[in-house]
């Protein structure tokens, strides 16, 4: 095969990949339900150890209580320990997705200094590299946002997001 037969293969598989999960966030119920549907084809498809969603509340985005979807055990620590955190616009991944309400993609978050990532030090505990973020628009205005992440670092990549935004579109 010449590499432009594997380059269209590669696409039509990550297409078929694409249309199952949005058909799952798609035959979801509630927001909530079709929120974690699409976590969880997120993370599973691109192999993210943890997603989690981050809501307005008053002045800040907050986690608790919040849907996340938790693929690897070895993550949980961090889920646990970064829904002690608030964000208030402009300050963090959240705080940031949530004022601009765009894409933040951190290769590898434990490089930053705690105003930067106020997370940095619980990142470290549990070895998380990679950050991104992704806002959840319904109706045209914010109504939460998506973090994800990796134990390794990951250089942005561009696929990945566009995939993440076409699945979390389908909510």
């Amino acid at each position: 095969r010449d590499l432009n037969s594997n380059f269209c293969l590669v696409q039509l598989q990550l297409n078929k990949m694409a249309d199952a999960v949005i058909s799952a966030v798609k035959a979801a119920g509630s927001f909530d339900e079709k929120l974690v549907a699409a976590m969880k084809g997120i993370c599973d498809t691109k192999k993210f150890a943890l997603a989690n969603s981050w809501w307005v509340d008053g002045d800040v985005v907050i986690a608790t209580n919040k849907p996340y979807y938790v693929p690897n055990p070895k993550s949980q620590a961090y889920r646990e320990k970064s829904v002690e955190f608030k964000f208030p616009s402009n300050k963090g991944i959240p705080g940031r997705v949530w004022a601009g309400q765009k894409v933040e993609w951190k290769d590898s978050v434990q490089s930053f200094t705690p105003e930067q990532y106020p997370r940095v030090t619980v990142a470290k505990e549990c070895g998380i590299h990679c950050s991104f973020g992704v806002p959840v628009m319904k109706d045209g205005a914010f109504k939460c946002m998506v973090e994800f992440f990796l134990f390794e670092k990951k250089d942005r990549d561009e696929d990945v997001i566009k995939f993440a935004e076409d699945v979390i579109a389908a909510i």
